[in-house]
């Protein structure tokens, strides 16, 4: 599943949210007709209260042929994936900062369980992600676990059926994943890590995909990970990657933001009668911001849009300049907080200054107070 014949994926693949949501198992969603491939994750499988996915897997069908059976187009493709990245997304949220640590590990027997029931058409290899703090023994235990997962993965589905992904923070690291999945028959691949990548540093999110971009040349290259929506068309049409997944989509619709070219607007904002989609033709009738179906025909729309984004070429001047802005804006952004620290008051020099302060203002007052006294006096 190469570049050679049929593409494994549509150029964005959006998440597809039947297991848990179920407006997604019903028109119009169910019909999808949006794009040509949807992404399905364990996580989601696994996390869902859906007294649906246990009558399905009761009746021995995977959640693609229920899903056919509800009007999913048959032809259309399904990744699946592991959903490890919300998972860790949560893990470092607010919970982490409590000491907690949440109970949503999911084993490769559990991972693997959920890919057989899907009917997915391409799985995605479990791996680890590799942020750019991580130091080098840390770095080569998770490249470790990624190979093993991979092989364990093989055991149950053929290698042109399996997106191998390159968690790479260096391209050392990333030449040594493409030989080890290259030498067991892969060529389907994926670039991973890239939110992290990108609150590193945007040049450094550059810099890496355009090096596993040349390192995957003439193959399939997905990626994984879109911190904004600008940097759609810039992945497309600048990098030349192949495909993108994302769930940004949703939460834009339920932020009620509205694709408008590059921009994410207030929908409120938004002129339904320029964009000539079926959820905006919707909304011209009913524009009822807080109504149910309002928010389905807005995910259509931004469905919609951001397909054309990922379709229609850019100006390419523009594109290239956006990652230069959003790391001269954050270097500014890094020197201004310097200064900031550098300005700031320690803490008891502070309290030494709230007492002193306090203190002449006690004396002031006892000076007024006996003042006021003596003229009361007879």
């Amino acid at each position: 599943m190469g570049k050679k014949g049929n593409p494994p994926l549509s150029s964005l693949v959006p998440k597809h949210h039947f297991a848990g949501l179920s407006f997604f198992r019903q028109p119009p969603l169910v019909n999808w007709k949006f794009t040509d491939s949807v992404l399905f994750t364990a996580y989601d499988f696994y996390r869902t209260s859906s007294f649906w996915v246990e009558r399905v897997i009761r009746q021995g069908m995977t959640l693609k042929q229920a899903l056919i059976d509800m009007g999913f187009p048959k032809e259309n493709r399904s990744l699946a994936d592991t959903g490890v990245f919300s998972i860790e997304a949560r893990k470092a949220g607010i919970a982490r900062e409590l000491g907690i640590e949440p109970d949503i590990e999911l084993t490769n027997e559990q991972i693997f369980h959920a890919y057989s029931v899907s009917g997915a058409d391409l799985f995605v290899s479990p791996d680890e992600i590799v942020v750019p703090d991580d130091g080098k023994e840390e770095v080569n235990e998770k490249i470790s676990t990624i190979k093993d997962n991979f092989l364990d993965l093989l055991e149950i589905v053929p290698p042109s059926k399996v997106l191998a992904v390159i968690q790479a923070p260096d391209e050392p690291t990333a030449q040594e994943l493409f030989d080890f999945y290259k030498s067991h028959g892969i060529t389907t691949f994926a670039a991973g890590g890239l939110i992290p990548l990108w609150k590193s540093s945007a040049k450094k999110l550059r810099d890496m995909l355009q090096y596993i971009r040349e390192l995957t040349d003439g193959y399939w290259l997905h990626a994984f990970g879109l911190p904004r929506i600008r940097l759609l068309p810039y992945y497309i049409h600048m990098i030349g990657i192949d495909s993108v997944d994302s769930s940004m989509l949703l939460y834009l619709s339920a932020k009620k933001r509205y694709l408008e070219g590059l921009k994410a607007i207030p929908v409120r904002k938004a002129d339904f009668s320029k964009c000539q989609c079926s959820g905006c033709s919707s909304m011209k009738k009913k524009p009822v911001a807080h109504s149910y179906q309002f928010f389905i025909n807005l995910y259509i729309h931004n469905v919609h849009a951001a397909t054309n984004l990922a379709l229609e070429s850019q100006e390419k001047s523009k594109l290239d300049n956006y990652i230069d802005k959003v790391a001269e804006y954050r270097q500014k952004r890094r020197k201004k907080k310097e200064t900031r620290q550098k300005r700031k008051i320690p803490q008891n020099a502070w309290m030494n200054a709230k007492t002193l302060h306090r203190e002449k203002y006690m004396t002031k007052k006892k000076k007024v107070d006996s003042k006021e006294k003596a003229k009361r006096r007879p």
